[in-house]
């Protein structure tokens, strides 16, 4: 707060409000710009710990006017129809359940593989799970 004495204008008080608002509005866009940076790398970092997994929404249609949502769920792989409630697993290493019409499917496998060094981490078709084998002997397993 300010004292304003006699020897202050109206004019110079005004300058001064202005810019002190003109900076104070300039921290506050900072600041919520900063909160949205902060926001957004956490969302992306979300996003990339939680990829393997995906959502299906319910097809949805108009029939004599009224909106009807399917309650089964349609494998967008093996294009088998799955009541809601159901779970199964694809031949693609998914684990995939129907819930409502909405389908999810997250990969079988886990996360991200790291392999040591001078090795590479495939994921086992039949297994659904990484295996690791020499980038110079392919066919030598690492462990």
């Amino acid at each position: 707060m300010w004292v304003v004495d006699s020897s202050q204008t109206q004019a110079s008080l005004a300058v001064r409000l202005f810019l002190t608002g003109k900076s104070l509005l300039a921290a506050y866009r900072r600041d919520r710009m900063n909160v949205l940076l902060s926001l957004s790398v956490l969302c992306i970092t979300l996003a990339l710990c939680q990829a393997a997994c995906f959502t299906v929404p319910p097809k949805v249609d108009i029939r004599n006017g009224v909106l009807v949502t399917q309650s089964r769920c349609k494998d967008l792989y093996n294009r088998q129809n799955y009541q809601s409630g159901s779970e199964w697993n694809t031949a693609h290493c998914l684990r995939c359940s129907c819930h409502g019409g909405t389908m999810e499917c997250c990969n079988r496998f886990g996360g991200v593989a790291h392999p040591p060094p001078g090795c590479k981490a495939l994921v086992n078709p039949k297994t659904c799970r990484y295996e690791f084998y020499r980038i110079k002997a392919p066919s030598k397993s690492c462990f």
